[in-house]
């Protein structure tokens, strides 16, 4: 246990260099004001409504290649897409109300993104070679109670045994180091990540966070049994 304890403490020390190194890139090119990619990162990782942050997901704001990874949002929504994209993504993943679609704060992520796309940009070029495998569908079925036990061993200690994630400090509203994974501050049943394949794919891509050496079979069986949990209600 106390060894879980001290990887995750380090897996967080982590997290905060990288947001720090992140927010140095490019200093002189940081807007400070609404629209500026240093304030639409900030929204990406503070913007918290039900204390689930878009970074909760998207690792690094974004920024981590390989799934969720958003180096590419832009290109593959154009235009107002990304826009219609985003507020998609705060309602349906995110259980929250939608961002004006040409107000500060949607002009500041939307800024970040921009940022993101530069193929200059450092975090997109220094970290390409971390892209995972293939994800690749099995045939088999996922079973809930092995993907328990799976949880229980290599995913408790950071998310905790109630699935109720980690506060990122005392003050609720700074929301999650590790976001909970059921429960009433989680995901809500509408979510893209509600759903078993996308799911899956995403555990043996990234988790555990800075070790991702499920297999298939498991990351699958640890999807089937986070589906499987309570989680808020929103229409689909």
């Amino acid at each position: 246990m106390k060894a879980a304890i001290i990887s995750c403490a380090a897996i967080g020390i982590v997290t905060v260099l990288a947001t720090l190194f992140v927010e140095g890139a490019k200093t002189s090119d940081l807007a400070g004001d609404a629209d500026g990619e240093r304030h639409g990162r900030q929204l990406m990782t503070e913007l918290v409504p039900h204390r689930l942050a878009c970074s909760s997901c998207h690792i690094d704001a974004g920024a981590e290649p390989g799934e969720l990874t958003l180096v590419n949002a832009v290109a593959r929504y154009p235009g107002d897409r990304i826009r219609q994209r985003i507020n998609e993504c705060v309602t349906r993943n995110m259980n929250s109300r939608p961002l004006d679609a040409y107000g500060a704060e949607m002009t500041a992520i939307i800024a970040w993104l921009h940022f993101l796309a530069d193929e200059n940009a450092v975090m997109k070029t220094s970290r390409r070679e971390t892209n995972p495998l293939a994800f690749v569908q099995s045939g088999h079925t996922p079973n809930a109670g092995a993907g328990e036990r799976v949880f229980e061993k290599r995913c408790a200690d950071c998310h905790g045994k109630d699935g109720a994630g980690l506060s990122a400090s005392r003050d609720p509203a700074r929301g999650y180091l590790f976001p909970p994974l059921w429960g009433p501050e989680s995901f809500p049943n509408a979510s893209e990540m509600n759903q078993l394949s996308t799911l899956a794919r995403y555990i043996q891509a990234k988790m555990p966070l800075g070790q991702a050496d499920l297999n298939e079979t498991e990351a699958w069986s640890v999807a089937a049994f986070l589906t499987s949990m309570p989680r808020p209600h929103i229409a689909k």
